[in-house]
């Protein structure tokens, strides 16, 4: 096998969070769950939450900044931490 072959499948080995469909569909759920007026996230934010996997609403607001204002810190980490269990 090739070298990049062998790099690709060791980059997406690492990063491979989610490995069966149940819990892709449990995430893909939590994230698309509406949750008040303009607060449902819109599906580059259900991308990157999904992918960066932050553990705290502040970094979750850093890297992803059209969450800032519209969620209170409680409410992200909720999600956050329901995030965390798949």
């Amino acid at each position: 096998l090739s070298d990049v072959f062998m790099k690709t499948l060791n980059y997406t080995q690492r990063f491979s969070r989610y490995r069966n469909s149940e819990t892709i569909g449990a995430v893909r759920r939590l994230l698309g769950k509406e949750r008040g007026e303009d607060k449902k996230l819109h599906k580059f934010e259900q991308a990157a939450l999904a992918n960066l996997c932050p553990e705290t609403g502040e970094e979750a607001k850093s890297l992803i900044p059209s969450l800032e204002g519209r969620f209170e810190e409680g409410e992200l980490q909720e999600l956050l931490d329901d995030l965390q269990t798949h």
